[in-house]
């Protein structure tokens, strides 16, 4: 108990007052520390658990303002496909590799939840099977690459509702159920 106060007390010492630590006194530190964490190494564990916790908070907050900055390039721009309801009042903007495995697996359950739902735009994948080949096509394809540099969307499948962004494979139920909770 005493070592675990003693490190309590040195972590929130001000590292001004640690430097004024005279060699002997900051090697015991540095000793009591270690022999602490050694006898107690679940601490390290809930310290990382921490940080990730933060790290995935910051990464949220920052996925919300790049959706939100970006907004009118996911929600409006013309030249991509509409499917489900033009009207509907979510949209779910994927970004997709069709070489992508959990692509693949994520397509038929994206079509599923917005052919259940009747309420949320998707693609038409037909109109994009049509055009494949045209330049303008080209165009659209190096655009939505360049808006998902610039979302920072380094891996697919990625989706973006409303103001999140869902990085990974999202199975449909737990899709159907954020969509649920977007709607309020």
């Amino acid at each position: 108990m005493r070592t675990a106060l003693a490190l309590c007390l040195a972590l929130a010492t001000p590292a001004a007052a640690q430097q004024d630590m005279t060699d002997a006194e900051r090697e015991d530190f540095r000793a009591e520390v270690r022999a602490y964490l050694l006898d107690n190494p679940e601490v390290i564990m809930e310290a990382v658990g921490v940080l990730e916790q933060r790290e995935q908070s910051a990464q949220a907050e920052a996925d919300i303002a790049m959706a939100q900055e970006n907004a009118e390039l996911l929600y409006n721009d013309p030249t991509s496909w509409v499917g489900g309801n033009p009207e509907g009042d979510i949209t779910i903007v994927e970004f997709l590799d069709y070489r992508c495995g959990y692509c693949k697996q994520a397509h038929p359950e994206v079509t599923q939840l917005i052919e259940s739902d009747g309420n949320i735009r998707g693609l038409d994948s037909d109109a994009i099977l049509a055009q494949m080949d045209s330049d303008d096509v080209t165009d659209v394809i190096a655009r939505n690459r360049a808006l998902g540099q610039q979302l920072d969307i380094t891996g697919t499948p990625t989706f973006v509702v409303e103001d999140q962004m869902l990085r990974g494979y999202v199975p449909g139920a737990q899709m159907a159920e954020i969509v649920s909770q977007i709607r309020g």
